[in-house]
Parts: structure tokens; sequence; C-alpha cells
């Protein structure tokens, strides 16, 4: 086992309320700061920045809201539950599809 001080994936998108790609893309276009633990080909694992994600989700935070969505920029707990929900669903069916 990994004995790690980072966030995983998973965690990072719990906390986000976004799925494990998109915690991806935000860390290829440097949002998220993280390093890979283990074979870069293979198995390895990607571990982010406590402080990075709490920066991120309070840029989010601090965001005006767009045109047509609600007031606040920030998803109640509900609507972070439902997502978080569709997230794991849609990361479970790829990885049922590249079993």
């Amino acid at each position: 086992m990994i004995e790690s001080t980072g966030l995983t994936s998973r965690e990072v998108a719990d906390r986000l309320g976004v799925s494990m790609r998109h915690v991806g893309h935000l860390r290829m276009q440097g949002r998220l700061h993280a390093h890979l633990i283990g074979p870069a080909t293979r198995g390895g694992q990607w571990l982010y920045d406590a402080a990075s994600v709490e920066a991120l989700q309070a840029e989010w935070a601090a965001a005006p809201p767009k045109p047509g969505r609600r007031a606040s920029s920030m998803p109640t707990p509900a609507a972070l539950a439902q997502r978080r929900a569709r997230a794991r669903r849609a990361d479970d069916s790829v990885l049922k599809e590249q079993r």
C-alpha cells in the first residue's frame, strides 16, 4: 500500500463535486497541483495538494455567477451529492468498459 500525504483523484472529485476526469483536466491545465506516485505508464496514482484544492474551491466560491444560473455560485449540499453520484456512476462505467 502507498503511504501518502496527498488527496486521491476520487477525494478531490468528491470535494469539488466534479468527475475524476474533470479533476485530470484541471491538473493538466495547471489549476490543481499534483505529483505522480508509482510508474507513469500504468498503475501510477496522482496525489493532489490539499492547498491547491482549497484555493480552487475558494476561487469558485468567489466567482460571480454566470447569466442564467442561480445567485449563489456555491452549489447546495443536495446538488453536490447529486453531482458526486453522477460522477461516480460515470467513473464506474468507464472502469467497467476498461475491463
